[in-house]
């Protein structure tokens, strides 16, 4: 988002800023808090949740370093749209909203990034919703593993490691699914060659066996 600010620019956005560290599933605000600051990722990674009115959770995200988050709340001045918290201990960068509004006055060019991360928070939220009303689970699964590993994957022999730890009940909450049955589904993958574990954490072995799944919409 910042990428095309000159050197000096920078400094001035770094003198308006806090550092933020978070410890594992530590949340840093909630749906209904008050958006009072605009956060970018340096470090580790975070979900964004909301919950319904008879408590079932459903992940938005997983987000990476390098991604902003929190602009919603922070123009409108509405309450939180979703709950944050730490997948892993992550490290934020946290820019006020007072501070932030006077900064953009500065530099009008931000705008357009801003609204681009704002279609592609509507876009995920579409995306999710067309998931779990017409793919069953290893479809829906194979996806976001997908999306996972263009996000947060590393070259293995063979394969894509996710370089991220997630749990069983992790991955059923980014595509609206029992944490049973998404291990289920990871076991009989790890049977086929298709996937593998590695310290906590999930290598794509044959990537293109996901894709085919994830074109279908009934297994």
């Amino acid at each position: 988002m910042f990428s095309e600010l000159a050197d000096a620019e920078l400094d001035l956005l770094l003198g308006i800023s806090l550092t933020r560290e978070l410890a594992a599933r530590e949340v840093l605000f909630r749906k209904g808090d008050q958006g009072a600051a605009l956060f970018g990722i340096l470090e580790g990674s975070l979900r964004a949740t909301t919950t319904s009115a008879h408590g079932k959770e459903v992940t938005f995200s997983v987000m990476g370093p390098g991604e902003v988050f929190g602009e919603i709340a922070l123009f409108d001045g509405q309450p939180r749209s979703a709950t944050v918290d730490a997948v892993g201990a992550a490290r934020l960068i946290e820019i006020g909203r007072n501070d932030f509004l006077r900064f953009l006055d500065a530099h009008p060019g931000l705008a357009p990034k801003l609204l681009t991360m704002l279609a592609r928070r509507v876009r995920r939220t579409s995306e999710l919703v067309e998931d779990l009303l017409f793919m069953k689970v290893p479809s829906r699964l194979a996806r976001r593993l997908l999306i996972l590993a263009r996000l947060f994957g590393r070259p293995a022999d063979p394969g894509v490691r996710i370089d991220i730890k997630l749990s069983a009940r992790d991955l059923g909450d980014l595509i609206g699914a029992s944490g049973e049955n998404v291990a289920r589904q990871l076991a009989l993958w790890s049977e086929r060659g298709v996937v593998a574990h590695a310290d906590s954490q999930l290598i794509l072995l044959r990537p293109e066996a996901l894709e085919e799944l994830a074109d279908l919409a009934t297994l």
